[in-house]
């Protein structure tokens, strides 16, 4: 399994991911195909969330597109080269992500060979339990 796990998205002095696009250009490998589930977002819309990491991620060669625009998520997942998992409300995210089935498809197609990428709540939904989340309710 390949996963990329960060605490958080912004270092002081950097511009959103700055820090970690080093980090996920060495993983990615000849992977150019990414869903991303911006669920944990709850201070912008799940469409500005993917935009934006759509952005960063460009130049790097990688195509988000945003499992909350696809016909069915799940497919989207099973068939995914690169999952990636925005930061946020760590309570929120898990919730969307039971409701649309979305758990075990991540954890089949990540050891399938899939790289996951989480940063923040991204990286608490890739741990046994969400327990440790500094997002209290």
């Amino acid at each position: 399994m390949e996963l990329l796990l960060l605490s958080n998205s912004t270092l002081p002095g950097k511009a959103w991911l700055e820090h970690a696009l080093p980090l996920i250009a060495e993983q990615l490998q000849g992977r150019r195909s990414a869903v991303f589930i911006p669920f944990a977002g709850v201070t912008q819309t799940w469409d500005d969330y993917t935009a934006k990491t759509a952005a960063v991620l460009a130049p790097l060669g990688v195509s988000v597109t945003g499992i909350h625009s696809v016909v069915d998520p799940v497919a989207a997942i099973e068939n995914a080269e690169i999952v990636i998992v925005g930061g946020g409300n760590t309570f929120q995210l898990l919730k969307q992500c039971r409701e649309r089935g979305l758990l075990a498809p991540i954890t089949d197609v990540v050891k399938r060979g899939a790289l996951y990428i989480g940063w923040s709540a991204g990286a608490n939904l890739a741990c046994p339990t969400i327990r440790t989340t500094n997002d209290m309710p």
